[in-house]
């Protein structure tokens, strides 16, 4: 918590000489998609690197961040957040989550928050995307229609409720793509690179809708 502390006031610091512009750029959709699959590679690979190395790129192009290094320091919050997750036995109750990822995962929206100067809440924020994913790992919440609605609620806290259906169906068709590299690797002998295109095709159609939401 102290490091926190001295990494917000040195970004407030920052950010009062550069400027964040995340809701005037157009998403460059096919390289968020690409990144978003390559950190699920590293996610289910327990490779924390290159994890961390796509989140980079992922948030710079998700929310137009100018800085490197401040890029760079936010998707290091969330590779921590996400990997702790990872770890986390699948049979824990939610007092688990709670205790051992909910706070990492706050701090890291509470951090991305102040980078773009958004108003929502990062507890509310780090709920929903927690709850999206622990609902994956349960058989009676895993298919795509119920993830789709956790993680729309995630696209309206982070950008709002005027999106004509756009977030609903790009969150669906995220779900899908997890649902679908779930059923590769559970029952259709493995992920190999084809069905990695699969899914990186199904996350770009995904932040298509999301682009258009925004």
């Amino acid at each position: 918590m102290k490091q926190l502390g001295c990494f917000l006031f040195m970004l407030a610091c920052l950010l009062s000489v550069t400027s964040y512009a995340g809701s005037t750029k157009e998403l460059n959709y096919k390289l968020i998609a690409s990144s978003e699959t390559k950190m699920w590679q590293g996610y289910y690979e327990k490779d924390q690197q290159k994890v961390l190395s796509s989140l980079e790129v992922y948030f710079q192009e998700m929310f137009n961040l100018k800085n490197v290094k401040t890029a760079q320091q936010i998707a290091n919050l969330f590779a921590v957040a996400y990997m702790k997750f990872g770890n986390t036995p699948i049979a824990s109750p939610q007092e688990e989550y709670d205790h051992s990822v909910f706070p990492s995962l706050r701090d890291a929206y509470q951090v991305l928050k102040l980078t773009i100067g958004a108003s929502w809440d990062p507890e509310l924020a780090a709920k929903a995307d927690l709850d999206w994913m622990i609902a994956r790992r349960h058989q009676e919440t895993l298919e795509p229609e119920m993830i789709a609605k956790k993680m729309t609620n995630l696209f309206h806290i982070l950008y709002g409720d005027n999106d004509k259906n756009h977030f609903t169906r790009a969150a669906y068709l995220r779900a899908v793509a997890a649902r679908y590299r779930d059923q590769c690797q559970v029952f259709w002998d493995g992920v190999d690179q084809d069905d990695w295109s699969v899914v990186d095709a199904l996350l770009e159609k995904s932040y298509l809708e999301l682009s258009k939401g925004l």
